[in-house]
């Protein structure tokens, strides 16, 4: 079951674990990020995919500044970093007239036969 929003649990995630390696953090970041495009990842939404993994990219940025007064990391850096360790947006999921139609054919071989009408007794047959 997906939390109600994802991006608070990575945000949490990131104001506790700023101190720890950058690959500890980019395998646990990808991970809620591929579970993310799992779970929504059919058309027409790549662009709400693109903007979860922005949101996710700019939290990461926010946690890494914060680890030093010193520290200079910019953009391209953690468009590297986003780059190595974050999944791409892309459909997983067919349309759903794609999906249905491998389940429920609609060319059934029982189709031109009418259902046969059961009788419990002789009484409710009759009308």
């Amino acid at each position: 079951m997906q939390p109600d929003n994802p991006a608070a649990s990575v945000r949490d995630f990131c104001s506790g674990a700023y101190n720890d390696p950058i690959p500890s953090q980019g395998q646990w970041l990808r991970q809620v990020v591929t579970g993310f495009i799992a779970y929504y990842a059919v058309p027409t939404n790549v662009d709400a995919l693109a903007a979860f993994r922005y949101r996710i990219t700019v939290l990461w940025m926010r946690t890494l500044t914060r680890r030093s007064q010193k520290d200079r990391t910019g953009w391209d850096r953690i468009n590297k970093l986003a780059d190595q360790w974050l999944p791409k947006p892309r459909i997983l999921h067919p349309w759903p007239n794609q999906r249905f139609a491998v389940k429920h054919p609609r060319w059934e071989p029982d189709a031109g036969m009418p259902h046969v009408r059961f009788c419990t007794g002789v009484l409710s047959c009759i009308s």
